[in-house]
């Protein structure tokens, strides 16, 4: 049964038994101020699609991200690309902003 007096209550001293969670920044593939592309080859994938798998702490937060990445829409300065990405059809219908939206 619960006991309801605080006066009995203790503490747990958590920085003896718990280590620190430390998550090492990594850069993104991106395209730089020179306009090249920085690429990372990215050994812990298979560990961290783990994690956004079977943890709903991690994946709940990632694809808030991306709905509010995809639903800001696309634009682009060159007419070509504008034209190509105009024309792509995915699995049948879909458009490139729906080939986007398959996360």
């Amino acid at each position: 049964m619960a006991e309801f007096d605080l006066s009995n209550a203790t503490t747990t001293n958590f920085t003896d038994n718990v280590p620190d969670f430390i998550v090492e920044a990594k850069s993104l593939d991106a395209s730089n101020a020179n306009k090249e592309e920085t690429f990372v080859y990215f050994d812990k994938a298979p560990t961290y699609f783990g994690y956004y798998f079977n943890h709903p702490q991690v994946s709940s937060p990632i694809n808030s991200l991306t709905t509010w990445t995809v639903s800001r829409g696309w634009t682009t300065e060159d007419p070509h690309l504008q034209e190509v990405l105009e024309h792509v059809t995915g699995m049948g219908k879909d458009t490139f902003e729906t080939v986007l939206w398959n996360h």
